[in-house]
């Protein structure tokens, strides 16, 4: 079995927060309902999860990224904030 196959996530999604209503939940439930599996913190994290642990586990047990690159991204402060996955 290949390293890509034994991924648990086709895609973990990243996106400023701004972004998260308008446009990436749409994507994410619609990216789901084609059956493509997909890390996004509104599906992927429970209650009392560390953050920074999950989308560190999002990341590596996942077999590509999507990062939404928009205005708000581009205008987050800081080069972490450019990666918020909530």
């Amino acid at each position: 079995m290949r390293a890509a196959e034994t991924k648990e996530w086709d895609a973990f999604i990243s996106h400023a927060v701004e972004d998260q209503k308008a446009f990436v939940r749409p994507l994410a439930v619609a990216l789901a309902h084609l059956g493509v599996r997909v890390w996004y913190a509104e599906f992927s994290l429970k209650i009392g999860d560390s953050l920074s642990r999950s989308i560190d586990t999002g990341l590596a047990q996942s077999r590509h990224g999507v990062v939404i690159l928009s205005p708000h991204f581009f205008a987050s402060v800081g080069p972490r904030e450019n990666f918020k996955a909530w």
